[in-house]
């Protein structure tokens, strides 16, 4: 699992649907397989999104609007994970 994101996730506590539900267990199975860069996580690619899509589907969701979902999920994780880095070179 990608270093705290489920505990910050648990202390917002949000109320999600299972369709919700199902969209970031998806995002996290898929940021499992990232590749990382001298510690750096790079993004998730299409490529990576359309094999899980076609192993186990998009819950529910038209296939673009799962890869948008997926990605605008990694874009903002990449941000986060890119500021606690800068953070602690700083620092």
């Amino acid at each position: 699992m990608q270093s705290g994101i489920i505990e910050e996730f648990n202390e917002l506590k949000p109320v999600l649907t299972e369709k919700q539900r199902n969209l970031h267990n998806s995002f996290i199975r898929v940021s499992n397989e990232r590749e990382y860069s001298q510690g750096s996580p790079l993004g998730i690619s299409e490529r990576d999104i359309d094999y899980f899509i076609n192993k186990y589907g998009c819950h529910g969701y038209a296939e673009d609007i799962f890869t948008n979902a997926i990605l605008s999920l990694d874009s903002d994780y990449i941000q986060k994970k890119h500021a606690e880095i800068r953070k602690t070179h700083k620092g």
